[in-house]
Parts: structure tokens; sequence; C-alpha cells
């Protein structure tokens, strides 16, 4: 801050406020929770299980083959 504003002679005070509450957000720290992290990413496995089979059954049925035979 002093460096953005310390040789401004007229800097609003909006403008100010602004920078700061900026720099207060990315400085911020965040926790988290291990057991929420967990359910998480079990949610998030089952996802993309369930993407998995669902492309299997689609390529599946696409490449399907079916052999005729034919007696005479």
């Amino acid at each position: 801050m002093a460096q953005e504003f310390g040789t401004v002679n007229n800097a609003s005070a909006k403008s100010r406020e602004e920078r700061e509450t900026t720099l207060r957000k990315q400085y911020e720290a965040v926790f988290y929770d291990p057991a929420d992290i967990v359910k998480k990413a079990k949610l998030a496995k089952e996802r993309i299980e369930n993407y998995l089979e669902e492309i299997d059954a689609i390529l599946g049925n696409a490449t399907e083959m079916t052999t005729i035979t034919v007696s005479y």
C-alpha cells in the first residue's frame, strides 16, 4: 500500500479501501476440513467412475458387431 499510495498526494479514500480489500482477499488464510476433503474426493471418484462407465457403454454399443451365420 505504501508503495502504491505513498507518493500520491490526492488518492481517494475509496480507492485505498478497495485496494486494501483486494489485498486482504488475496492473502487471506483458507482452512480446509480434512473430513470434508475426503468426502469431496470420494464424490469426485464416483463421478469419474460413472462417467467412464457411461463412455464404455456408449463405445460398446457403437462398436458392437453381430455375427450372422447363413447355412444352405
